[in-house]
This record gives C-alpha cells, structure tokens and sequence, in this order.
C-alpha cells in the first residue's frame, strides 16, 4: 500500500510539474505575442511610410541626380519655402508658377508613399507644360526636408497647413484650386476633400474654404471626358465672382477665400485595411498554388476590400475575426471610400488598369461611391497604366482627359452666382 500510495503521489507530482511548465510555457508565448503586438502597433507607421526609399537618405540633396533634386534644373520659375502645421512641424514645398501664375489654375500635388517630392520633379515638368497651371509639390512631414515623423493625424496638419498657407500669397489664383493626389497622396487628397465639404477643418477657418455644391448642366465636356458611368454636371458657390475676386485681391488675408474646384485622384486604394487583405490574399493564394489544392479555404475579391469566407473551414472565420480585430489595431486607416461618398467636388478618378500595387477595382469603388454626391464625378481608365507610370503609359489621352476635367471645372468655378 505504501509503495502504491509512493508511485501515484511521484505520478502526480510529475503531472503537477509537467502542468506549471506548459502553463509557463503558454504564459510565456503571451508574453512574446503581446509585446511584439505592442510593438507592431507602436511602429506601424514606420512600416507603411516608405520616407527613405529608394535611396537609404530622405534629404533631395541626397537624391542620385541633378534632375530629381531641384525644380531649377528645369528652369522653372518657383519658390522654396516651408509652412508650419498646426502642431509647429516644418513641411517642405515647391511653388512652380507659370507665367500668367495670377490667372492659371493651380494644383496642390500629394505625392505616393516611396521618396520625397525631386523623385516627381519629371512628373511635374509635363504637369506644368500640358496643364498650364501652377503647380503645388508637398513633402509631407518626414520626407525630403520636412521635419517630424509621419502619421495620418500629422499628414493631416500638413495637408491643411497648405491651404492656409494659400491664404497669405498673392501670385496665385485662388478662385481656382485643385487637389490632386496619386497613391497614397490620393488618400491624403480625399482626407481635405472630405473636410472642406463636411466644414471639418481644424487648421484654418472652414469659412475660408469653399466647394462647388450645387448642380447646373453643362454642355461643353469634349469627348475625351466622357465619364465611366457618372453624371456630369455644372455647380454654383454660395460667392458671387465678382466680389470673391474683390476680396482674392486686397491686401487683407483675413477677407481671402479658396476655392477649390475640383479633386483629381489617381491610382490610390478604399483603406489601408483593404490593403493589407489584399496582401493576405496574394499569400493565401499563392500558398494554395504551391501546395497544388483543389478546393480553397477562402475566396477573396481581387481589390482585398470585400472578403468572402468559406464559414466552414477554420481560415476562413479565423480571417473573419482578424478583420474585426484590426479595425481596430491599425492607427493609419485612411479609410476614403467612407469619406468620398461625402465629397461634393467635381472629381477626376484616374486609374492605370495594370497598376500591380493597387487592385483597379478599389478605384472602381471608390469612383462608386463618389458618384453618389459629387456634382460631377468623372472616371477614365487607362489599360496600359501601372502604379507609378500612367502618366508616362497612357500617351497623350491621360493629359487630355485631366486638361478637359480642369478646362470644364474651371468654367464652372468663373460661373459663380450668388
């Protein structure tokens, strides 16, 4: 009895320690995952801005040529200067004005996630010479020679800081002015877009700002405009022209108004989230090419945005549930396909149908949702177009379409009723 009562109690000793180890070991594991999550959470924004690439330094002088380094290589006449956000970080700009810079058009240009604003210097040569308009270039904080870290509240503050800036020059038309945004810029475009219609500015006074919002037809689109699917139409602001060009042109910032009078969007996706299931389904699906499956776990539409999981298997609920989860993990969502369906600016969606970063389809939904409250949504595609390029693939179309939107839009904004 007493050699039984000897073996179950070193029995159940073993099992009491063999217990705490794997409690330990699994109590460790937590440990692990929770700070690595802590982590990746913290540091997320280091992830998804790419401000050094492609080269190791973020400074234009550090750019590998002369040409990608100074708007003055191009003998542009421009001004280099700084504007400071609202949380007093520097931010880098380039002024390139045209001859007639008092009357032309001008674009504020949000650039993609990779490298600073000399990496888009020949995209802002051809901008200039085909658009004949000013041309805004932005290096957001942490990028090029502007100060601070990036984050969206702080591209935010940059993007706002410009317009206010735009208040105090006088070698500007501010009765005509155009967001335009490519990639990630484009998420930063629609981000203004939304606040200056939703009166959400936090930088400057949102009287200060005004959008088309009313409706008038228009007959004068050439053919190279002609929209995917949406309506054009004409708009009227709430100032007469007369006197906001009375105003524009006192001496006083605090009686200057903006206009803006449209959003030109290129190639940018619905959400960061949709992004990172986007990048999800390219490893789901080239696991299961690997491993030769025949039936999958999970189905996903090619723009990442509208999952459909097989209930049934455990991958597919468990990437139901990890969705939900990082809703509310990722600190940089820009989520712009909410914001666009309250956006009622003319708005250009331009979209490289061979754009190998971005699913076409997400620019297919956010033109969608767009066309519900814009007064003058426009889509055009571009089948040779990619990421970074369709303004080099798509030929001489890509800038007629954007001349004919910014010829129309500008119309609409010189016919101004009270």
């Amino acid at each position: 009895k007493t050699s039984k009562q000897t073996m179950f109690a070193f029995v159940g000793t073993i099992f009491i320690y063999l217990f705490l180890f794997i409690f330990y070991v699994f109590k460790f594991i937590c440990y692990v995952i929770l700070i690595l999550l802590l982590l990746l959470w913290k540091h997320q924004g280091a992830i998804l801005y790419q401000r050094h690439a492609p080269s190791r330094k973020r400074q234009l002088a550090y750019n590998p040529f002369p040409r990608v380094r100074t708007p003055g290589y191009y003998k542009f006449d421009f001004d280099d200067f700084f504007v400071t956000t609202k949380d007093n970080v520097l931010i880098h700009c380039w002024l390139i004005r045209q001859q007639n810079s008092t009357e032309c058009p001008t674009i504020i240009c949000f650039h993609g996630n990779a490298g600073n604003i000399g990496y888009r210097l020949p995209n802002a040569y051809y901008m200039y010479r085909e658009l004949h308009s000013n041309i805004i270039m932005v290096d957001y904080r942490g990028y090029g020679n502007s100060e601070g870290v990036p984050t969206q509240k702080g591209l935010i503050y940059d993007a706002e800081s410009i317009l206010k800036h735009l208040l105090e020059r006088n070698d500007i038309n501010l009765n005509k002015v155009y967001l335009f945004g490519r990639s990630l810029g484009g998420a930063v475009a629609i981000d203004l877009a939304y606040r200056c219609c939703a009166g959400k500015l936090t930088t400057l006074d949102n009287d200060k700002v005004i959008v088309s919002d009313k409706k008038i037809n228009i007959n004068d689109m050439n053919s190279n405009s002609a929209s995917a699917g949406g309506t054009e139409n004409n708009t009227s602001l709430n100032v007469s022209d007369d006197e906001l060009t009375r105003l524009n042109n006192t001496h006083s910032d605090e009686d200057k108004k903006i206009v803006i009078a449209g959003l030109i969007i290129e190639n940018t996706f619905t959400s960061i989230l949709d992004m990172v299931f986007v990048i999800i389904g390219e490893f789901l699906k080239s696991r299961q090419s690997n491993d030769n499956s025949q039936n999958s776990d999970v189905e996903m539409d090619d723009d990442g945005s509208n999952e459909i999981f097989n209930q049934s298997t455990k991958m597919g609920r468990f990437l139901k549930y990890l969705r939900v989860f990082l809703r509310y993990f990722i600190t940089n969502g820009w989520y712009s396909d909410k914001k666009v369906k309250e956006i009622v600016l003319p708005s250009l969606y331009l979209s490289g149908l061979s754009d190998e970063l971005i699913p076409p389809k997400q620019m297919k939904k956010l033109f969608s949702f767009a066309s519900k409250k814009s007064v003058l949504p426009v889509m055009q595609t571009f089948d040779e177009g990619d990421h970074n390029s369709t303004w080099q693939r798509a030929g001489q179309k890509y800038w007629d379409d954007i001349v004919a939107f910014i010829t129309t839009t500008s119309s609409m904004a010189d016919q101004i009723t009270t």
